[in-house]
């Protein structure tokens, strides 16, 4: 968990000076607000899979998650983001 919360972190960082550079600093705040959003989002999952699993590590749904990610992220990468 750790190591994935340095990542984002990393990854939200790079973006920050990459916004800063070329003057656009008014996108700042969406990207601030973005990343907080995941970070809700990724406690009420882990609070939800506590509550519904009990603590137990469940690869079903583990894969289900990352698949559906996965496709999602290769269909916009591939095609673009819809409109």
């Amino acid at each position: 968990m750790i190591r994935e919360g340095l990542e984002a972190l990393l990854v939200i960082v790079a973006l920050a000076v990459y916004l800063t550079k070329p003057g656009a600093r008014d996108r700042l705040p969406s990207l601030y607000a973005g990343g907080g959003l995941a970070v809700t989002a990724s406690v009420v999952a882990a609070w939800i899979f506590e509550r519904r699993y009990g603590g137990a590590h469940d690869l079903v749904a583990t894969n289900f998650i990352v698949g559906r990610s996965t496709a999602s992220a290769s269909r916009k990468s591939f095609f673009g983001p819809f409109e």
